[in-house]
């Protein structure tokens, strides 16, 4: 392969080098001015957002923008230019941070993937809030010294082990779980009482319950009419968990330290699984696919046929061999009843390929040639 780069993919390639420059900026801003972090992540999400209200728009995936995660950024905006001297809107914001938005990395397994804009946006709405909240918690005056005002000064003691036994149990607790719980009601009447969107239209309600294991363990074992009821209640109890966690965090510098890092870790291990498992898998197929397209018209359809079956055995013994690898932990069955991996589906409908599952367009019935980036749009998204 020529060490030369090409000119194709320039926007994935722009982004690649975009976020990986972010990153060394954050890491230097974080040991030496941290209210850069405060400055440079706001306009980030303005930006971001905006963008993605489109994209999401274009895909039908607007409804996940209404979860409580970009509630808990849009408040953190709000705490540390607005509010940065409220002690109350500190605690709520830390709760959420640390519980809901810092869960939401886990529940949706966001993955680094340096070239993929959505998936960095992802990762960016998750750690946001728990970064925020960190500052502003451990270090006061230090992000202060650049920040437009001084930030609030919890008192919070730095030593690995002592416990800051100073705990707003109202603000810190309560009121975030009030919020989640207001949220939900309100969320799942207003759009699933009133507007009934169509199943196109998906959100994290919809792109959760067809988890495998969601299926296998829950829904197939409860009555449909009780589905919304018991997501509803699995979700308050599930909140009320993280929130504790929040509290422990809230309280001991190296416990929450750890926290961002096990964040940090697990998302990087899901792309270096996206790099090395499936990304090098989606190439080799490619390139297959372009050397028999090469090999000649006059038998086309049986070189496509060879092709398809070869590639279809190939993804049926990759999640044969690690099921585990798949971002999202699960397998996707088309119409034809083969079993793909998940990078392979686009969770916006149920079938991404076609009724062969296979893409038509070039003649010879080979798999599409998008990057998995594009078919894994709607993953680990929120």
């Amino acid at each position: 392969m020529s060490p030369n780069c090409s000119e194709s993919h320039i926007g994935e390639k722009l982004c690649f080098v975009g976020s990986a420059m972010l990153m060394m900026v954050t890491v230097y801003s974080f040991v030496f001015q941290p209210a850069v972090i405060l400055y440079l992540f706001s306009i980030l999400f303005i930006l971001t957002m905006a963008i993605r209200v489109y994209s999401y728009w274009k895909a039908n995936y607007l409804l996940f923008m209404l979860d409580m995660c970009y509630f808990a950024n849009i408040l953190s905006l709000l705490f540390v230019w607005a509010f940065p001297r409220s002690q109350e809107v500190q605690c709520v914001q830390f709760g959420l941070a640390n519980a809901h938005a810092y869960c939401g990395a886990f529940i949706f397994r966001n993955a680094l993937v340096l070239h993929d804009f959505q998936k960095l946006v992802s990762v960016f709405i998750h750690i946001l809030p728990p970064l925020f909240s960190y500052l502003v918690r451990w270090l006061p005056e230090e992000t202060s010294r650049w920040w437009y005002t001084d930030l609030i000064n919890s008192g919070a003691i730095r030593g690995l082990l002592d416990w800051n036994g100073r705990i707003d149990w109202f603000w810190l607790m309560l009121v975030p779980f009030l919020l989640f719980t207001l949220r939900e009601v309100l969320y799942f009447t207003i759009i699933y009482g009133c507007v009934k969107p169509d199943e196109k239209h998906l959100d994290s309600y919809r792109y959760l319950r067809r988890k495998k294991y969601m299926s296998q363990f829950l829904w197939n074992r409860i009555s449909m009419k009780w589905h919304v009821l018991v997501w509803i209640l699995l979700g308050m109890l599930l909140s009320a968990c993280a929130l504790c966690v929040a509290v422990v965090a809230w309280s001991n510098y190296l416990f929450h330290s750890a926290m961002l890092i096990i964040q940090l870790v697990m998302i990087t291990w899901n792309g270096a699984c996206y790099y090395l498992d499936y990304y090098p898998l989606e190439f080799e197929h490619r390139s297959s696919v372009i050397e028999v397209a090469d090999g000649g018209q006059t038998s086309n359809s049986h070189l496509g046929a060879a092709a398809s079956v070869s590639i279809e055995k190939d993804l049926e013994q990759k999640v044969e061999l690690s099921p585990a690898n798949a971002i999202d932990g699960d397998a996707h069955i088309g119409n034809n009843g083969r079993i793909f991996p998940s990078v392979w589906a686009d969770h916006s409908q149920d079938d991404i390929v076609s009724s062969h599952g296979l893409s038509q367009s070039t003649g010879i019935g080979l798999l599409s040639l998008k990057p998995v980036s594009e078919a894994l749009s709607a993953d680990a998204n929120c």
